[in-house]
């Protein structure tokens, strides 16, 4: 998907630097939060049925969201369908921090760093238009040709009972 880039990055050695955007209490509290037991499912599918899902839906976006002990898996779903045209996001405490490691997969067109309730909102508008301006979404990572884009980061979301509790 990417032709002609190829990744640095050994993600079999996450780095445990944090960003330079981060205090380490920022982190921690981004952590602590990720450890949330909300109530939600995993999709609880075969590698197969995932691929045959996507063949079948044909979706212009995909998401997934990582964090470090979840990242083989998500890479491992992202390989599988590496056929695929849709936009591939990764998003979540993982690409946040460990920025490098999701970004240099052939398989992942952009990430999500920071809150992405906001991000993924503008991301999928943006992408609706004929001539989608992604350099003005704060918060996204993504390649432009062989050049990664860093936007600024996004502003935290000051009134949390604006977004809609999970499913």
């Amino acid at each position: 998907r990417h032709s002609g880039r190829s990744s640095t990055v050994d993600d079999s050695r996450v780095s445990r630097e944090f960003s330079d955007e981060f205090s380490q209490s920022a982190v921690d509290e981004y952590v602590a939060a990720a450890q949330l037991d909300l109530d939600a499912s995993p999709l609880d599918v075969s590698l197969e049925e995932f691929k045959a899902k996507v063949a079948e839906f044909q979706p212009d976006l995909i998401g997934v969201t990582a964090v470090e002990d979840t990242w083989p898996q998500a890479r491992e779903m992202l390989e599988s369908i590496s056929d695929t045209t849709a936009v591939v996001i990764v998003g979540g405490v993982f690409p946040t921090l460990a920025s490098d490691v999701p970004i240099a997969h052939p398989d992942v067109d952009m990430i999500c760093v920071g809150e992405g309730e906001e991000t993924i909102v503008e991301l999928c508008r943006e992408l609706g238009k004929n001539n989608p301006d992604l350099a003005k979404i704060d918060g996204l990572a993504w390649w432009n040709g062989e050049e990664m884009v860093r936007n600024k980061s996004r502003a935290l979301i000051q009134d949390l009972d604006t977004i809609p509790m999970p499913a």
